[in-house]
């Protein structure tokens, strides 16, 4: 590690494509898009890497930015692919979404207007089951930063998930990086 923040733990990796004990990983290509997909499998793993235990999926979009066709749609499929298989799920189980950052900041907006967009369902689940009995409950968050709100991001989730009781949460931000090619285009 090099010192420079990063949330990726992609960009921990040693170059040239080498194994770190406690940490599995590989890379390939998915429906055009390249995908570094990493395991924090223990302690050691998180002491390399700098994360907690678990898995890292990383997408790399640069076919935005070649204007490939088809590329949105591709990249959408993709991405939902992903959430079915991190987040398997029964029919009923309830989801928070939560969009941390600042809606105020551009870079920083990520989460918010991701949160903005998601359909809440789970007050409608609750009055009229049958009408949306093809909805999955869903209850949706947004933080907010520690500088407008005082309080952590996790902090807010934790209170949130303690009132709701979701089976997943997912969540939504903006991340840090090392390299400004991942502007953009990483997921």
């Amino acid at each position: 590690m090099t010192g420079c923040r990063t949330d990726l733990a992609a960009e921990e990796l040693p170059q040239g494509g080498g194994q770190l004990s406690g940490v599995r990983s590989r890379q390939y290509q998915r429906d055009g898009f390249q995908i570094t997909d990493v395991e924090i499998l223990n302690k050691e793993g998180e002491k390399r890497l700098c994360k907690p235990t678990g898995r890292y999926v990383t997408m790399d979009l640069t076919g935005f930015f070649r204007r490939e066709e088809d590329a949105f749609s591709r990249a959408a499929r993709l991405l939902a692919d992903w959430v079915r298989e991190l987040l398997p799920m029964q029919a009923g189980d309830s989801v928070l979404v939560a969009g941390l950052g600042n809606p105020g900041v551009t870079p920083d907006a990520v989460g918010p207007l991701t949160a903005a967009s998601t359909l809440a369902t789970r007050h409608l689940k609750a009055q009229m089951p049958e009408e949306f009995s093809m909805f999955r409950p869903v209850s949706i968050c947004q933080t907010g930063v520690l500088g407008t709100t005082g309080m952590e991001s996790a902090e807010v989730v934790r209170a949130v998930v303690g009132a709701v009781a979701p089976q997943a949460v997912v969540v939504i931000d903006a991340l840090a990086a090392r390299s400004s090619e991942r502007l953009c285009r990483t997921v």
